[in-house]
């Protein structure tokens, strides 16, 4: 018997602290994604000038598994709870769920303290509203859901999973999650969409990388000339070769305009608003030299870039 008692403590601690977990995933998530389609329709200058179009797909990922996860689980715990396998009363379901409303009690807290915030420095608009709505909202559906469960359990009646309240949660929390998902989709684009992206992305870097190493070839020779040719830049340090097309593992296309100019063209696949490349600038590149709209169509499309005198810091 007291085997049975360790067992059963044992599991208890597993599902609640398993629950909690993806429950917390999924709200983060879920806040995430909401978060990013306001930033789409709702917009702002200065944000849009450095963030992306859509949610990241750590939070896309982390919702769709983190969810369903979530309702099974709790799914699990309901069932025990009326086949008399766990205990309603029992101090880890107490502690647990108290300490999650705590953490959503706090949440609340700390959003209404943002707004106070916001309000008072003259910073509220629409964008901050939606958002901090968006807080409230999830944090006060789960301070809902888990004081319900309390009541009940003080009640001493069992968590019935056809009673209209965890229906309702159960209901709420698919539909939302799913449209969700979809619009997080929408916005983004499907994975394979993604890959173009993320290929795109990386022939912006490769040209980039070799921009650097055109300057650092133009500041060791004398006099100072221009590479010929792709072929006629050393391969130097970890430099095994100069990098190719991700897709086509073709070279990248080179030439020189005048002593100090130069063209690199490469064929993207997407254009460069939907990813965020609009702003992107090399790591460490000179002052002015690089220091060039980086975006792109779809297609072909050449750069021009142009050495300076003095060498390139690093």
């Amino acid at each position: 018997m007291q085997n049975q008692s360790t067992q059963s403590t044992g599991r208890d601690i597993f599902f609640y602290l398993l629950s909690f977990f993806t429950l917390g995933t999924a709200a983060i998530s879920l806040g995430g994604v909401i978060f990013a389609i306001i930033n789409k329709y709702f917009s702002d200058q200065v944000i849009n000038y450095y963030g992306g179009a859509g949610p990241s797909a750590g939070a896309l990922a982390a919702l769709i598994v983190a969810t369903p996860i979530y309702l099974l689980v709790t799914a699990k715990i309901n069932k025990d709870l009326a086949a008399g396998l766990t205990s309603a009363t029992s101090k880890v379901r107490k502690i647990l769920t108290y300490l999650v409303l705590f953490l959503a009690c706090a949440t609340v807290i700390g959003d209404v303290i943002g707004l106070v915030y916001q309000f008072v420095a003259g910073e509220v608009n629409t964008r901050v509203l939606l958002k901090i709505a968006t807080i409230l909202i999830l944090g006060l559906w789960v301070m809902w859901y888990y004081w319900v469960n309390i009541k009940n359990d003080e009640a001493g009646s069992v968590a019935d999973k056809k009673s209209w309240w965890h229906k309702g949660h159960l209901i709420g929390a698919i539909v939302v999650t799913l449209i969700a998902i979809v619009t997080g989709f929408i916005m983004i684009g499907s994975p394979a969409f993604r890959q173009k992206l993320v290929r795109d992305n990386q022939r912006v870097v490769d040209l980039q990388q070799i921009g650097y190493s055109v300057q650092d070839t133009y500041n060791q020779t004398e006099p100072k000339v221009l590479p010929s040719s792709l072929a006629a830049i050393p391969l130097i340090g970890y430099k095994a070769e100069l990098p190719k097309d991700p897709l086509t593992k073709m070279a990248y296309e080179y030439k020189v305009l005048s002593d100090k100019q130069y063209e690199l063209c490469a064929v993207f696949e997407a254009v460069s608003e939907q990813m965020g490349m609009k702003y992107a600038r090399p790591v460490y590149a000179p002052d002015d030299v690089y220091a060039l709209d980086w975006s792109h169509p779809a297609g072909k499309y050449c750069y021009k870039l142009q050495v300076v005198k003095t060498p390139v810091s690093k």
